[in-house]
């Protein structure tokens, strides 16, 4: 913690050095945090959906169509949830990842130090999309995995039915046993 003298208003009016450094790593570890707790988020969301799909996918063949449309309509707000919770989360860590760069750039010797660290070279990040992005699509394609699972009981019910007594079990390498 700085003490008062460095924490002090200088002669241009500017908060002194040491203190704006202590917003700054206070400012980027909220952002690490933020930053955190948007996996967090994201691997719990991925964890319920395909719990639910794999739910819907064994009881689409012996459940009647309410139950199918009821864990449909769950699996929908679940998805959309998803993505509202996504796209929160890289608002909030976005958010102070601009204030951070506020700081920075509205002090000449903060810039002029961060400015020189980034000329440096660096790693550069693989070709394709942002993993965040990846995530996002996930959650759009659950949402029509949601829509699809009643559509298709409804226009193929008896095809995924195990109560349809004309069934024919296909046996490999046999021509099928009736039921």
């Amino acid at each position: 913690m700085p003490d008062k003298k460095e924490a002090s208003v200088n002669m241009e009016g500017n908060i002194g050095l040491v203190y704006k450094f202590e917003i700054l790593k206070t400012l980027l570890d909220i952002t690490e945090k933020e930053s955190d707790r948007f996996w967090q988020r994201a691997r719990l969301l991925i964890t319920i959906n395909s719990a639910l799909m794999a739910l819907a996918i064994s009881l689409v063949s012996i459940s009647d169509m309410y139950v199918v449309i009821i864990l449909s309509l769950f699996g929908i707000m679940s998805s959309l949830a998803w993505i509202q919770i996504l796209r929160t989360g890289k608002y909030y860590a976005s958010r102070w990842r601009a204030d951070a760069k506020y700081l920075i750039d509205g002090d000449p010797v903060l810039a002029n130090y961060f400015h020189a660290a980034a000329k440096k070279p660096r790693i550069k990040r693989p070709f394709g999309p942002k993993s965040s992005m990846c995530i996002m699509i996930m959650a759009y394609v659950s949402i029509l995995f949601w829509i699809s699972i009643p559509v298709i009981k409804y226009i193929w019910p008896g095809k995924y039915s195990i109560n349809n007594p004309s069934e024919v079990i296909a046996i490999p390498g046999e021509k099928g046993i009736e039921r």
